[in-house]
């Protein structure tokens, strides 16, 4: 009778062979517009006031986007002025950290230069969700975070439901309604509501140009709310508190707004212009 004899990485064969674990989740596509900066100019007041009208005042601020290779903001830094415009100032900064998903984990909220964290949000997210389940929010105090509380949020086609906890400890609930894909309507239980804006534009977003999935990581300038989904398009004409949006200028081909005011008559004269820049990756 013959033998046969077979090398012993052939007889264990299936020990040769590496389990991997599962597939690294596929790098975030390359977007065709990034914003870089956003600058703000508040004017409020009268240039030659009456008796009991405020007087004028200018306000700049500067707020500068950071992106990582996988083009996701890492980093947001504000510069402030008020009354001399030419003396910006580090303000805040926010520091951004993702998870293995290219979802954001967690922001850090900074007064300044300063090392210590002002607030911290830390996000969490059902399965392989890209909008928010729940969020933390912590303050700090000297060296140490508290957490202040957690907001929960459930998803609708056209309604996003946020709840969580007010000042008195009861449970507040707070519905956010789109219509074509534009946050149009807010409803509260504690008998708010509102319809801030009724009209759009066709550009895209000015707050999806940061490629971010939501908008509970920071707010921006031409923000009226933190919202957990952000809105396909730009409002326009009239806006909430008597607001009213002019658009001056679009970027080449008409697609992107570059600049735009917004003002404020009441109680007394604001107006806000808003000059964005943009960059390709």
């Amino acid at each position: 009778m013959k033998i046969r004899y077979f090398p012993l990485c052939c007889l264990l064969l299936a020990g040769c062979i590496k389990d991997h674990g599962p597939e690294a989740p596929p790098v975030p596509a390359k977007p065709q517009w990034l914003i870089s900066r956003v600058t703000m100019l508040h004017r409020s007041g009268s240039a030659n006031p009456l008796p009991g009208e405020s007087p004028q005042r200018f306000l700049k601020q500067v707020f500068e986007l950071h992106y990582n290779r996988y083009f996701k903001p890492e980093s947001r830094h504000v510069y402030s002025a008020d009354g001399d415009t030419l003396n910006l100032q580090l303000a805040e900064r926010d520091s951004l950290l993702y998870d293995a998903n290219y979802r954001v984990r967690q922001v850090d909220a900074y007064v300044g230069s300063s090392a210590t964290v002002r607030e911290r949000r830390v996000f969490a997210y059902a399965g392989n969700d890209t909008l928010p389940s729940s969020f933390e929010i912590w303050y700090g105090r000297s060296d140490s975070l508290y957490r202040s509380g957690t907001v929960n949020y459930a998803y609708r086609p056209d309604t996003t439901i946020e709840t969580g906890l007010n000042a008195h400890g009861g449970q507040d609930t707070t519905w956010y309604v789109y219509t074509g894909g534009n946050f149009t309507k807010l409803i509260s239980t504690i008998g708010f509501e509102e319809e801030p804006f009724s009209q759009y534009d066709n550009s895209p977003g000015l707050e999806r140009l940061m490629n971010l999935q939501h908008g509970l990581a920071f707010r921006m300038p031409m923000d009226y709310r933190s919202l957990p989904v952000l809105s396909r398009n730009n409002w326009i004409g009239q806006g909430p508190q008597s607001w009213e949006k002019n658009v001056f200028a679009y970027t080449a081909g008409g697609t992107l707004i570059s600049e735009y005011v917004i003002i404020e008559p009441y109680p007394e004269p604001n107006y806000w212009t808003f000059r964005i820049e943009f960059f390709t990756p």
